[in-house]
């Protein structure tokens, strides 16, 4: 009886469509396929079934074999499955629920499962190419990150050749589906086994949905010869240094990079140290202000002599105070400036050792910390003890604050203790080798007096060059 359900299908195809149908082979062309896909374990993913049909199509049957550890719902050996159970017809082809056309699906003893669709009326699809069938498949728990091989056997499609109606066979495709697991919250991609040009594909169009991801795992990948193309151009690959990728940047192969390349705006993230041989991150500044940056590598000598880097100090009267540094970090937070008269294009790196590490720089109750990925602050009360830079001042941070990755922002005390809500507190930059200068004691016994560089007493509001505490500072509103 089972068998004779079978054949009936293969029969119904033809005889349906005209008693003059018959089958010949197709070689060049794939009528019936399904695009390569990705699925990480326990998901669910829908593909589409396509039919390629320059000509009018007026039904198909194919059988679908099916990976182990991928399924889909509801199909059982020997039974058939109607509309909504895991393998549906797309209603811009088929018409919908309309009844002009039968699909059908039965579960194999192979594992298997034949899918037939065709028309009591003798309909054609509607339009040429594209999809006719929505599949449902859900990946088990337990499936390991590889390559898995999905077929399509013995696809028939029956289109309308000089007035005829031909069978169109396909005897066999091959369907990459790809499997990989998310971990660190969504922002690595593991995944493993022989990469085609089709399963490549699969990978690539998975990344350019997740702009989060900054690092793709593929140290398990046995073969991949082409381009790892990602969302978020930060993310790091890493390889076994087998693969033949033809990235040109941020690939690290048994822990080196030969170039990395930071583009601003994106997040980034080490999966934990490794060496850099050249590395850049493009940014510009405008001429006269001040920015804040923490890099993931040591800067080279070309761009500390674009630069002044600055680290924070401490806070004197009304204005925070930073020092200059002669050799920036990697992974310190710091208030810089272009270089008087030059004009710098970036941040170039020396060979070192790269890591997601950012230390904080203290300055009594003051923090300053930076970041490698978008924050978006709205707590009100982190917000009531955070600052940033904003027009060579420091803003208090009074509504919500999103900070860019690559930048850096302080925590303080609150408003009250500080500047008051909504106010500026002006940057102050410390030079060494100045001139003593009394302090002279104000009634209060502690506020300072502030000078100029004529010895005057001046308002700390003063900009320029000022002098507290026979200290010299420079001062910037």
């Amino acid at each position: 009886m089972y068998k004779k359900k079978l054949n009936f299908l293969f029969i119904m195809l033809f005889a349906l469509c005209g008693q003059t149908a018959y089958c010949v082979p197709i070689e060049d062309e794939n009528y019936l396929t399904i695009k390569p896909f990705f699925i990480t374990p326990g998901a669910t993913v829908k593909v589409a079934l396509e039919i390629e049909n320059n000509l009018a199509a007026y039904g198909y049957q194919t059988e679908i074999l099916l990976p182990e550890g991928i399924t889909v719902p509801n199909v059982k050996v020997g039974s058939m499955v109607l509309y909504n159970k895991g393998i549906v017809p797309v209603a811009g082809r088929m018409y919908g629920d309309t009844g002009l056309f039968n699909l059908t699906a039965q579960g194999k003893k192979d594992g298997s499962i034949i899918l037939l669709a065709y028309s009591d009326y003798y309909l054609p699809f509607e339009g040429n190419s594209g999809a006719v069938a929505e599949i449902t498949l859900v990946a088990d728990e337990g499936i390991l990150p590889g390559v898995y091989s999905l077929q399509l056997r013995n696809s028939e499609v029956t289109v309308l050749l000089d007035d005829e109606e031909v069978g169109a066979i396909k005897p066999l495709t091959d369907i990459a589906a790809v499997c990989g697991t998310l971990s660190d919250g969504g922002t690595t991609l593991a995944v493993a086994g022989k990469f085609n040009a089709d399963a490549l594909v699969a990978l690539n169009t998975e990344l350019a949905l997740h702009d989060d991801v900054t690092a793709v795992d593929m140290s398990n990948v046995s073969e991949c010869g082409g381009e790892v193309v990602t969302s978020n151009p930060n993310a790091l690959i890493y390889t076994n240094g087998t693969l033949n990728l033809k990235n040109s940047a941020n690939v690290v192969a048994n822990g080196v990079c030969n170039n990395l390349t930071i583009t601003d705006g994106y997040a980034f993230s080490a999966k934990g140290e490794f060496e850099i041989l050249a590395g850049h991150y493009e940014r510009s500044l405008a001429a006269g202000k001040f920015g804040t940056v923490v890099l993931p590598f040591t800067p080279d000598d070309a761009t500390k002599s674009a630069y002044n880097f600055y680290t924070f100090a401490s806070k004197v009267d009304n204005f925070l105070v930073f020092e200059e540094v002669n050799a920036p970090e990697a992974g310190t937070p710091y208030i810089y400036e272009n270089v008087s008269g030059k004009s710098g294009s970036g941040f170039s790196a020396a060979a070192c050792k790269v890591s997601d590490v950012i230390s904080e720089d203290n300055a009594g109750e003051w923090k300053m910390r930076g970041t490698y990925k978008r924050l978006v602050l709205t707590d009100a009360e982190t917000l009531e003890h955070t600052y940033y830079v904003s027009n060579n001042m420091i803003m208090c941070a009074t509504e919500e604050l999103s900070i860019k990755p690559f930048r850096a922002y302080m925590n303080g005390p609150l408003y009250s203790d500080a500047f008051g809500t909504g106010a500026q507190q002006a940057i102050g930059i410390r030079l060494d080798g100045a001139t003593a200068v009394d302090v002279i004691t104000g009634d209060d016994g502690e506020r300072k007096i502030v000078y100029d560089l004529m010895g005057r007493k001046c308002d700390s509001k003063q900009s320029g060059v000022i002098i507290i505490d026979g200290k010299k500072y420079y001062k910037k509103n």
